[in-house]
């Protein structure tokens, strides 16, 4: 039987490999300076940083029963201040990224300018198709 201790090291273990495939990722996608933000002072906190305007909560879930992306995006849109906040999440030993983030954040994305709405649901979409709208935003805001 595992004590608590053994499960939180366990669970640590995960999320700082989610971290670390979630930056590959990004660099995989022209995001060169995409790093685990705890990975060296561990005072940014932030789960990655260079993806500019962007707050991410990355989410390395061990089987689809652990899903709770409400909660993952409830913490995400806490933490992120001015930064659009984004959840990046899968499950372990399945291919591919997931993006989850508001509604407004995704109009914002998506158009470059702010949502005019007030809406209160969430926009998941795959993680390369993600990639794709938010290069164009940064063009956008150049």
């Amino acid at each position: 039987m595992e004590t608590w201790s053994k499960i939180g090291k366990k669970s640590q273990r995960k999320g700082k490999r989610g971290e670390r495939e979630f930056a590959q990722f990004c660099k995989k996608h022209g995001f060169l300076e995409a790093r685990r933000g705890q990975q060296y002072s561990g005072i940014e906190g932030e789960d990655i940083v260079g993806l500019p305007l962007i707050h991410v909560e990355v989410k390395f879930y061990g089987k689809k029963e652990d899903l709770n992306i409400q909660k993952a995006l409830e913490q995400a849109i806490r933490d992120a201040d001015d930064k659009i906040p984004v959840v990046a999440w899968r499950i372990n030993h399945q291919r591919g990224w997931n993006i989850v983030m508001r509604t407004v954040d995704f109009v914002e994305l998506f158009t470059g300018e702010p949502c005019q709405r007030e809406l209160f649901t969430s926009v998941q979409m795959d993680g390369d198709e993600w990639m794709e709208v938010y290069k164009r935003y940064l063009e956008m805001k150049k």
